[in-house]
């Protein structure tokens, strides 16, 4: 990070799941999820790192707009708002969104606290689900599960 101007910055690993990387402005933090790290090719993982890098040099009201995608690529980052899925990660996310159709009734888990809906919608990687207080929820297809009920009673 040093040799790209980011002095006074940490890195670390994250037990998160649901991303990749993240760059934490007020902290001056650049964390990288250890699945992630593990798991997936060092060209992958080092594009991440890179990435957010690119994040903190352009500051956070760039967004992953131009001025965030001339750094990344100056850099050598992949100017995308995510890595690139593995093969396997696709055919996994298939797997899973196979389980499923629209109308089912589903479970998830959102902080700690379960959610019971109906899916409404369903896109390659994540499901719209209405749960009974009729908000809706984006929801990987990974993280629900079947509720054997016949829809939201």
């Amino acid at each position: 990070m040093g040799r790209h101007g980011l002095h006074g910055w940490t890195f670390c690993f994250s037990s998160t799941q649901r991303r990749l990387g993240k760059c934490n402005y007020k902290r001056q933090i650049i964390d990288v999820s250890l699945r992630h790290a593990v798991l997936d090719q060092t060209a992958e993982v080092t594009d991440t790192i890179l990435h957010e890098i690119a994040h903190a040099l352009a500051g956070p009201e760039a967004g992953h707009g131009p001025v965030w995608k001339k750094i990344a690529v100056r850099l050598n980052a992949l100017p995308k708002s995510r890595a690139p899925e593995s093969a396997e990660a696709a055919e996994a996310a298939r797997c899973s969104r196979a389980q499923f159709e629209a109308g089912d009734s589903v479970r998830f888990v959102v902080k700690g606290t379960e959610k019971i809906g109906r899916i409404v919608r369903m896109n390659p990687k994540r499901a719209k689900v209405q749960t009974r207080d009729l908000r809706l929820w984006t929801v990987d297809y990974r993280l629900l599960s079947h509720t054997g009920q016949q829809g939201m009673r």
